[in-house]
């Protein structure tokens, strides 16, 4: 969620406002910079830099899971606990879940919307991205990981 967010810090601090003393908030986001795929596709790489476009002129954060720690010190939480975990799509339902998802979303998503509307890609160019997705979870030996950073930290 924080991702998304121009202000993750004020919202953290909303958060932070609203709980209990001794009260919890637990984060998990993912850092897109985090990531490994195979086989590499120059349609996806430009997927990538699609997104991460696309999202800092929406004044998000693609790389949000590694500042969680420093807006979470920001904000003032206290007793911080940070942890990784990644997803991991390299079998045959996750590959095609993975893949297929992306295809329909580089085209008809806000995504898909936005990137046209800031004159970021085309939509000939995002065809081709979708059209790059369907052709990776089909690859032989096709793989897609990504960590995510969780904080939980105390009011």
């Amino acid at each position: 969620m924080l991702q998304h967010l121009s202000e993750p810090v004020r919202a953290l601090k909303e958060v932070r406002r609203v709980l209990k003393p001794g009260g919890i908030c637990a984060v998990r986001e993912v850092d897109w910079g985090a990531s490994a795929l195979y086989p590499p596709d120059d349609r996806l790489a430009r997927f990538l830099e699609v997104y991460y476009k696309v999202a800092a002129r929406n004044g998000g954060d693609a790389y949000a899971g590694r500042r969680l720690k420093q807006w979470f010190t920001e904000t003032g939480f206290t007793d911080l606990n940070v942890t990784t975990s990644t997803w991991t799509f390299s079998d045959e339902y996750g590959l095609k879940w993975w893949g297929e998802q992306w295809a329909e979303r580089i085209l008809r998503s806000d995504l898909a919307k936005r990137a046209v509307e800031y004159g970021i890609a085309t939509e000939a160019e995002l065809a081709d991205i979708s059209q790059g997705w369907l052709d990776w979870a089909n690859a032989e030996g096709a793989f897609f990981a990504f960590m995510q950073i969780e904080v939980v930290g105390t009011k």
